[in-house]
């Protein structure tokens, strides 16, 4: 009699277990994202969560869920992009720099709808806007001029002939000159590698940020592919 009132607490014991782990099981959590969050992502200053993704040939819809599930963002694909894969090696960044230089050599952008954000051309984004709720905004605060010395740009015996370099510089260029605000703008000096931003103050300094992030191998790489 007692073995069997045993058998039955711990078969209780067990059973009662099971679904509190169930529920505190941090993998089955997915963050809440709010409209104020997705606001965020239209400050030049943003810079999401850091992920690390090593993937050869996967389809965008799968590097975008896998985002979802790490930063809590959620996307839709315009229904007029076919499929589209590509190669990702990257070791903490921030998941909105990685996406952009992914999305970037297919001419693909990110659009803000509120709840979520858009996957579409960058045609669109042009004609429509980056951020479909954000209010244009005029800035009055005084511009700074910042130099940054980059430190891993392709190495070339003759820097004025060499192609690579100038479609490296050409690369950032292009990506930084997104951050900038309509009043930033953005030089290059090819002879000391260094580039020359002029901005409000608030955006220098998360340029002063970013662009050591931008200046590695792979995303230099990337730039023979904007083609």
């Amino acid at each position: 009699m007692k073995k069997q009132i045993l058998l039955n607490l711990i078969l209780l014991t067990v059973f009662c277990a099971v679904p509190i782990f169930a529920q505190e099981n941090p993998e089955d959590k997915q963050k809440q994202v709010g409209e104020e969050q997705y606001k965020a992502f239209c400050k030049a200053d943003f810079v999401g969560e850091s992920i690390s993704l090593n993937v050869v040939n996967a389809d965008i819809r799968d590097i975008l869920n896998y985002i979802t599930k790490q930063s809590g963002f959620e996307f839709a694909v315009d229904n007029s992009i076919g499929r589209k894969v590509a190669s990702v090696n990257i070791d903490d960044v921030p998941w909105n720099v990685a996406l952009g230089n992914i999305l970037e050599p297919e001419d693909l952008g990110i659009q803000c709808n509120g709840r979520f954000f858009l996957i579409t051309t960058q045609k669109k984004i042009t004609e429509e806007g980056r951020c479909v709720f954000s209010e244009a905004k005029i800035d009055n605060s005084p511009l700074y001029t910042e130099f940054i010395k980059l430190r891993k740009l392709p190495v070339c015996p003759n820097k004025n002939q060499c192609r690579q370099t100038s479609e490296a510089l050409n690369h950032l260029k292009t990506h930084v000159a997104q951050r900038l605000t309509k009043r930033g703008q953005i030089e290059i000096d090819e002879t000391s590698q260094t580039l020359i931003i002029t901005d409000a103050r608030d955006n220098i300094n998360v340029l002063r940020n970013l662009v050591p992030l931008l200046d590695n191998e792979e995303f230099y790489n990337a730039a023979g592919k904007d083609k």
